[in-house]
């Protein structure tokens, strides 16, 4: 089951032998783990890498799990998995502990581009796709920057809201009952340009034409 009680997007019905391609990016927010290590790392400014690495590791094996129901139920499909970019600035703009972020960042994308690995040697047909390179200098307080630091919110029916059931990241209504919205930490229009662009450049590579 999804979230909100909804069906998951493979009980879905979308997924089919006709289906050619899948493009993704999952794992990240797994358990809550990057929300908690942007807490602790961006604005806390204390964190540690080993207290992610854990539930980091986790989501990648259910990562793979996933790939593989994906190819079960659409088995014609090529599936590419895109990777996280750097949320934020190598250079800091203030002071915050950015390097345990951005090297959080890096292990993600090394245990995901493993696990892609391990599932091709299986004659899945699944390929890994680095974001960060394209992303550097658009990070959070560069200069470029394409994606958003905190947004103040709610920023619309399905952001978070002050007395939400499932509660979120607010203040109390009578206090103003604003929230940091899920806008936060996600890619600014021209970051998902950014996201686009490295899509059609990975299935240029990958010889994908849509058949």
């Amino acid at each position: 089951m999804g979230n909100y009680h909804e069906k998951t997007q493979i009980d879905s019905g979308v997924l089919s032998a006709d289906t050619t391609l899948v493009m993704l990016t999952i794992g990240g927010n797994d358990g809550d783990n990057f929300t908690n290590a942007v807490t602790h790392c961006y604005i806390i400014g204390v964190c540690d890498k080993s207290d992610y690495t854990g539930a980091t590791d986790t989501a990648v094996t259910d990562t793979g799990t996933l790939l593989e129901s994906i190819a079960q139920a659409a088995p014609n499909t090529r599936i590419v998995l895109m990777g996280y970019p750097h949320i934020v600035a190598d250079d800091p703009c203030h002071i915050s502990d950015f390097d345990t972020l951005n090297s959080l960042a890096d292990y993600l994308r090394d245990k995901q581009a493993a696990k892609v690995e391990e599932l091709k040697a299986t004659n899945l047909k699944v390929d890994y796709v680095d974001a960060i390179p394209a992303f550097h200098g658009h990070g959070v307080c560069d200069t470029d920057e394409e994606i958003n630091a905190v947004v103040i919110g709610p920023k619309g029916d399905g952001d978070y809201h002050a007395g939400d059931v499932s509660g979120g990241p607010c203040v109390p209504q009578a206090l103003g009952g604003l929230c940091a919205s899920l806008e936060s930490f996600h890619p600014k229009n021209s970051g998902t340009t950014r996201y686009a662009q490295i899509m059609d450049q990975a299935l240029a590579d990958l010889g994908y034409t849509g058949g």
